[in-house]
């Protein structure tokens, strides 16, 4: 091998060996990337490719808009990660513009600032390259009447004003049974799945709602004319919104164990009220409002007799039912009767 190839070689070496090792530190290293030292600036490259792209912000629109596209203005909300958050206004096109590094960021709104019975559905969102707008939709729950939004009714009688074959939806807000009555014949209502037209002028039809479930139901105007009505939700007589009347001493029921019938009667003068029943199997309750809407009730539980003081012109709720059958009877529906006299 003549010289000259020695000294190539040698170079050679030399060359990959300033590339493996730093002779001038002990702690070499090159987490930049650029085949130099970090410390001492020699020739070194460790093999790992360590630098991290650089993050450039992004400028972000959020767009506040209504489910029907109508822009909102003024509501606030508050975009964060971590310890960063940005307060954001919307403007009058619905918009508000920020600086953000790509990432994922929850999203807080100021209730106070939304419409009426409207609510988000955008609680997060994940900002990243090529992602400049940001949609926020608000869903508006105002009642409107359609299957979708219908109306909440709790009154016991509503006016309403139909167009002609106009339809209109209702969220019976209740947990009692209800029968639906227009005295109108160009009246329908429609509730689960029937459809109850007008005899002899009425329209009644039973609401039976379920605990937990909204109870909706229809009212429609059939005719070609506009009509203006009155809709009356009437609690079945015998219930506790709607008790029979008792002008006499006394009455009578047919109740079972899982039933309860009330009547309403008014004391004639001051003295001790006594209601007598005829069955042991009797559950009465004697209920008397005072002032300040406190109530004193009594309870028979199966006793004859019963007492209270009364004044002349309180006005008492009596409840009927019957008490489970003694053993290795049925629990048949019984008539069970009372007499009221003051003393």
């Amino acid at each position: 091998m003549n010289m000259k190839r020695i000294l190539v070689l040698l170079l050679a070496f030399a060359m990959i060996f300033a590339l493996a090792s730093c002779k001038k530190c002990k702690d070499h290293v090159d987490k930049d990337d650029d085949y130099l030292c970090d410390n001492c600036g020699e020739n070194f490259d460790d093999g790992d490719e360590n630098v991290e792209p650089e993050k450039t912000t992004i400028d972000v629109t959020f767009v506040l808009k209504l489910d029907n596209g109508e822009a909102l203005e003024g509501v606030k909300i508050t975009v964060s990660r971590g310890e960063k958050s940005y307060e954001l206004v919307s403007g009058a096109d619905g918009k508000a513009t920020v600086a953000l590094d790509p990432a994922a960021y929850a999203i807080d709104y100021d209730y106070d600032t939304l419409p009426e019975f409207c609510t988000p559905e955008t609680f997060g969102v994940k900002i990243e390259e090529g992602k400049t707008s940001v949609d926020l939709v608000i869903v508006n729950n105002l009642p409107d009447g359609s299957i979708e939004k219908p109306f909440f009714i709790s009154e016991n009688e509503t006016e309403i004003t139909l167009a002609p074959g106009q339809e209109f939806y209702f969220n019976y807000r209740g947990s009692s049974v209800k029968t639906v009555t227009v005295n109108n014949s160009g009246i329908t209502v429609g509730y689960n799945g029937e459809i109850y037209s007008a005899v002899d002028g009425v329209v009644e039809a039973p609401l039976s709602p379920e605990i937990g479930k909204m109870t909706v139901f229809s009212v429609k105007n059939v005719t070609d004319s506009e009509i203006t009505t009155v809709m009356a939700l009437v609690a079945k007589l015998g219930s506790y919104e709607n008790p029979i009347e008792i002008s006499g001493n006394g009455a009578s029921a047919t109740v079972n164990y899982e039933t309860v019938v009330y009547f309403k009667w008014t004391a004639d003068k001051t003295g001790t009220l006594t209601l007598t029943a005829n069955s042991d199997r009797n559950n009465i309750s004697i209920t008397k409002v005072m002032e300040n809407d406190v109530t004193v009730v009594s309870q028979t539980n199966g006793s004859l007799t019963e007492t209270m003081e009364v004044t002349a012109g309180d006005v008492i709720t009596i409840g009927v039912s019957a008490l489970e059958a003694p053993e290795g009877q049925e629990n048949q529906d019984i008539e069970i009767s009372f007499t009221l006299n003051i003393s």
